[in-house]
């Protein structure tokens, strides 16, 4: 993020505000839905490079030093569950089934199977 001198403190203030929220939008997206854009993929919604693209662009978003250097291992990884077998992507599925499950949620089943 560069500074214009001419910027008046409320918009240097505003750049920075906007800076923080992108980059904690990307950061929520990278590093809680890995198993949906696994699950593009999976589905045929996006081919591995049209996901790739997407995260690329999620990543591009990040304008903070700081917040890049947290979201690139996450960056990493969903990039990595893309390119691995098919048992990988199962588990990203399966995470995903389980954090959707409202008895496992509630705490009234401890395995997460609704019984």
């Amino acid at each position: 993020m560069s500074l214009d001198p001419s910027d008046s403190p409320e918009t240097v203030q505003t750049n920075r505000a906007t800076s923080i929220l992108q980059a904690a939008d990307s950061l929520a997206f990278l590093s809680t839905f890995d198993w949906l854009v696994v699950g593009w993929v999976r589905d045929g919604h996006y081919s591995i490079d049209g996901a790739r693209e997407k995260l690329d662009w999620t990543l591009s978003r990040i304008r903070l030093p700081a917040a890049l250097r947290y979201a690139l291992p996450f960056y990493v990884e969903i990039v990595s569950a893309l390119n691995n077998d098919v048992a990988d992507i199962d588990r990203e599925i399966a995470r995903r089934a389980l954090a959707g499950n409202r008895s496992f949620l509630l705490g009234l089943n401890a395995r997460g199977t609704g019984r």
